[in-house]
């Protein structure tokens, strides 16, 4: 009984410790799955930041991703294209930027998404 109690208390904390670490969920907007791209549309990509950390996830395979993140006066302050195999994460520092609203622009193939979120 004590193993059990044991191990499902190890399992409990190591799903905490996984769902802590990648910050504060980015929600999206924007229009994803063109039926006319394939017959099984991948996932869209997850944004999170944490601390000056802002991540994407790829909930499965993308090639040629391509991330804009604009500030207020919607000034491109980066912009890079990436491939990723499902669960890669791509990290990007905002530390230098300055302190507002920006917001994360994904493009693909498959369609694009919006995201926001504050830089303090």
């Amino acid at each position: 009984m004590k193993t059990n109690l044991l191990t499902f208390c190890i399992f409990l904390s190591s799903f905490f410790s996984i769902s802590l670490a990648y910050g504060d969920d980015i929600p999206t907007q924007g229009r994803w799955d063109d039926e006319d791209y394939r017959s099984i549309t991948a996932l869209p990509p997850t944004l999170s930041i944490d601390n000056n950390i802002l991540s994407i996830e790829f909930k499965d395979a993308l090639d040629n991703l391509t991330i804009h993140i604009t500030d207020e006066n919607s000034n491109i302050i980066y912009e890079n294209t990436f491939s990723g195999a499902m669960g890669d994460i791509i990290d990007i520092a905002v530390n230098g930027m300055r302190t507002g609203t920006y917001q994360v622009i994904l493009t693909h193939k498959l369609g694009w998404l919006v995201g926001e979120f504050e830089n303090q």
